[in-house]
């Protein structure tokens, strides 16, 4: 069972939809991940990601370490202790471990998260402590059109011809249609409209992307319909085209800064 799940894997990740080394996602924060097919044909074992935050830029924050298998997906993210400076977090000193496992369930891949935290909010625990498993992400890995849950549809997606992902629309509660639209072979804009029955405490918000003279995303920015929210996300590479930084600014202020290492198998 072990061996076909890593060959679904695999080719899954050949499947992802990925334009440089980032491709979009409908759950990060600033809606763009690192492309599973870039992380597994280029054999990357391990980012290393440094965030720094103002007042003090240029001065380290935080360390996060993912882990990938050979098909690209995460199976670990390893969360520095501040108080370690620039030091590479491991098992035995960390302030959180995330582990990752894959479930291949009705053709849609179930992401699942166990945590493990050796600090909480007020400080370092006795012995590290292990939060309940949940389901991080279901990825629809076989493009399909339907995703249902108890019997019932809880998500529609739809393709264009050439099987791009065209939308998205969720039910339930917090219901929401995410569109997205392109520009040759290039994502421009994404919108995110929520229309379930508590969705004024969910304004919508608009993504629109630009991209550098070698076809790289330069820039995401964010503003919401409220005009709340204002982000805009800036990535730059090294070059061999890998992405290197990550800026976020603010209504026009640096917020943070990330740093990206990459570690081969």
């Amino acid at each position: 069972m072990k061996k076909l799940v890593t060959i679904f894997l695999l080719f899954m990740a050949l499947l992802a939809n990925g334009q440089n080394c980032l491709e979009f996602s409908s759950t990060a924060i600033d809606f763009q991940e690192i492309s599973r097919s870039y992380i597994s044909q280029n054999h990357i074992a391990k980012v290393i990601e440094r965030e720094y935050l103002k007042p003090n830029i240029d001065e380290f924050h935080m360390m996060n370490v993912y882990e990938y298998n050979d098909s690209g997906y995460v199976e670990k993210i390893i969360a520095s202790d501040p108080k370690l400076g620039d030091n590479i977090p491991i098992e035995s000193n960390f302030v959180s471990k995330t582990l990752f496992t894959y479930e291949l369930i009705d053709s849609f891949l179930y992401q699942k998260e166990l945590i493990v935290r050796r600090f909480n909010q007020y400080g370092k625990l006795n012995k590290p402590d292990t939060l309940p498993a949940t389901i991080k992400a279901v990825h629809n890995v076989f493009k399909l059109n339907q995703f249902k849950q108890s019997g019932s549809v809880s998500k529609e997606y739809v393709f264009d011809s050439e099987g791009r992902l065209e939308s998205i629309k969720s039910f339930g509660n917090y219901s929401n249609i995410i569109s997205l639209n392109y520009d040759k072979n290039y994502l421009k804009q994404v919108e995110y409209k929520f229309t379930g029955k508590d969705k004024a405490a969910f304004p919508n918000f608009t993504v629109k992307f630009k991209y550098n003279v070698n076809n790289l995303l330069s820039e995401s920015q964010l503003n919401s319909e409220d005009e709340r929210q204002n982000w805009l996300f800036k990535y730059l590479y090294d070059p061999n085209g890998r992405m290197a930084k990550q800026e976020i600014w603010n209504k026009n202020e640096l917020f943070s800064i990330h740093t990206f290492e990459y570690i081969y198998w």
